[in-house]
């Protein structure tokens, strides 16, 4: 089971300084969106794999050791690891995104108007 608090404090720094499209509200918005498609769908999916997948994809070409070592601290298994790490590499372009530097100020600002709009549009 994913230990939230574990996986936010290790993956919000690799997102911090990323634009307002590759930032943490960029990764709140796939996981409604993929829960979303869940609910109404009949798919059967490994659901602790992708989400553990969507958070590591934006730094996974960077950083695939440590995102290794830190699943394998929480107790994940080599197959499962391997797993989360395939999911998290096959969702990449044959490019890596480039982040546009902003300011921390409107970072936060942004991040926190967006959260505000995507509450509102993603009510159930």
């Amino acid at each position: 089971m994913i230990d939230e608090k574990a996986l936010m404090e290790f993956v919000e720094p690799y997102y911090k300084e990323k634009d307002i499209m590759h930032n943490m509200w960029h990764i709140e918005l796939v996981k409604k969106q993929i829960d979303k498609i869940l609910s109404v769908s009949h798919y059967e999916v490994d659901y602790e794999s992708l989400i553990l997948a969507m958070y590591f994809h934006g730094f996974i070409y960077k950083e695939e050791q440590k995102i290794r070592t830190w699943l394998g601290a929480q107790k994940y298994d080599e197959e499962q690891i391997n797993k989360i790490v395939q999911i998290a590499w096959e969702s990449q372009r044959s490019e890596v995104a480039e982040t546009i530097p902003l300011c921390e100020e409107m970072n936060a600002y942004t991040n926190e108007f967006f959260r505000y709009l995507t509450d509102d549009i993603f009510l159930d």
